[in-house]
C-alpha cells in the first residue's frame, strides 16, 4: 500500500512538471509562428540556435560526466552532436541575408552545410545502437569526428567537390532531394536499430530517441519540396526539426 502511495505521489508531482513543460514548449512555438510571419530570418535565426544550443548542452552533459557513465554510446552520440553543432551554427550564419559570407556563395552554401550536417547526424544515429554497451575512448572518438568534420567542410569551402544543392531561379538540385530521402532511409535504419535494441537502453530514453527520429524525418520530407528557403515547406521543417529536439 505504501508503495502504491509513493508511486502515485511521484505521478502527481510529475505532471504539473509535465504540464508546465509542454505549456512553455507551445507558447515558444506559438512565438515562434508569430515572429515567422514578420521575419523569417530572424524566425530561422532563432530556431538554429535554439537546435544548436540543445546539441552543445547534450555535448557537455556527456562530456563532463564520461569519466563516471557506463553509456559510452551516448558520450558518442553527444560528441558527434558537438560537430553536428558546429557545421548548423555555420548554416545559420551562411544562410541568404544574414551577411556574413560573400553573396557568391547565394542559398547553395547554407543548403550544402544543411546537408551534411543532415548526413553527420544520421551517421551518428545509426552508430549509437550499435555502440550500447560497449566501451570507447571519448578523447579518440573526438579528434576523428573532428579530423572528418574538417574534411567535410574542406569540401564545400576549399576544394568545393560537395555537390550543388540550391540554384537560384531554379530551387532545389537532385542532389538534394534524393539526399534528403537517403538520410530519412537511414534515420529508419537507425530507427529499426533502436528498436531491436530497445532492451539495452532504458525505456524513457528509448522513446525520446524514437520520438526525435521519426520527427526529424518529417523535417527531412518538408525540405524536399520548397522553392524559395523562405517557403512554407522550409518553415514546416524547421518546426518539425524543433519539435524533434
Amino acid at each position: 500500500m505504501r508503495k502504491y502511495h509513493n508511486t502515485a505521489d511521484q505521478h502527481q508531482t510529475e505532471h504539473p512538471a509535465w504540464i508546465f513543460s509542454s505549456a512553455i514548449g507551445i507558447i515558444g512555438l506559438a512565438g515562434l509562428v508569430i515572429v515567422s510571419r514578420h521575419n523569417f530570418l530572424l524566425f530561422h535565426g532563432l530556431a538554429e540556435l535554439f537546435s544548436i544550443s540543445v546539441a552543445w548542452a547534450v555535448f557537455f552533459l556527456v562530456w563532463n560526466t564520461r569519466h563516471v557513465t557506463d553509456a559510452d554510446s551516448l558520450v558518442f552520440v553527444g560528441i558527434a552532436y558537438f560537430f553536428i553543432g558546429i557545421v548548423d551554427l555555420l548554416h545559420t550564419l551562411a544562410y541568404k541575408g544574414m551577411g556574413v559570407f560573400s553573396s557568391h556563395w547565394g542559398a547553395n552554401l547554407p543548403t550544402q552545410l544543411w546537408v551534411l550536417a543532415r548526413y553527420m547526424e544520421s551517421a551518428s544515429l545509426i552508430l549509437f545502437p550499435l555502440l550500447f554497451r560497449k566501451k570507447i575512448q571519448p578523447t579518440l572518438i573526438f579528434g576523428c569526428w573532428a579530423g572528418a568534420t574538417l574534411l567535410l567542410l574542406g569540401t564545400i569551402f576549399f576544394w568545393r567537390v560537395f555537390p550543388d544543392c540550391y540554384i537560384e531561379g531554379t530551387g532545389l538540385t537532385r542532389f538534394k532531394i534524393f539526399s534528403e530521402y537517403i538520410i530519412c532511409i537511414l534515420l529508419g535504419i537507425a530507427l529499426m536499430l533502436l528498436h531491436i535494441r530497445k532492451g539495452m537502453v532504458d525505456t524513457v530514453v528509448f522513446r525520446l530517441l524514437a520520438l526525435s527520429i521519426i520527427m526529424t524525418i518529417c523535417a527531412e520530407l518538408a525540405f524536399t519540396f520548397y522553392v524559395s528557403v523562405y517557403g512554407f515547406s522550409n518553415l514546416l521543417g524547421h518546426f518539425f526539426k524543433i519539435i524533434s529536439l
